[in-house]
């Protein structure tokens, strides 16, 4: 019974090592939140992203496979340059009409 309970921990253990949240600033008023066992991309709070001047310096960038949705809440108002560059698995976005402006290459290498 040990060895099953033991063995039953290590495997939800190795299952959950994989799946994380990130979050942080992405502007002064907008925060970004990441689900990689979702693959929810949440922007949220108000105002313009934070222009970010390449791909790596998007804080998301290096978890930018995981991404499957983005969504960006009302009272955002731009989204940055490079947004979502190489974002390879996501399929869907959900922009409110309170953005209204999308940087250069926001969506480049995106399926």
């Amino acid at each position: 019974m040990k060895k099953i309970l033991l063995l039953f921990i290590c495997l939800v253990s190795v299952l959950n090592i994989s799946a994380e949240v990130y979050s942080g600033s992405c502007g002064e008023n907008a925060s970004y939140s990441l689900d990689t066992e979702t693959g929810v991309l949440s922007i949220t709070g108000t105002g313009a992203m934070r222009d970010y001047m390449s791909p790596n310096d998007i804080p998301w960038y290096s978890q930018r496979s995981s991404i499957k949705t983005a969504e960006i809440a009302d009272g955002v108002t731009t989204l940055s340059q490079f947004v979502f560059y190489e974002c390879s698995s996501i399929t869907s976005v959900v922009i409110p009409k309170s953005v209204t402006s999308i940087g250069d290459y926001a969506f480049i290498m995106c399926p």
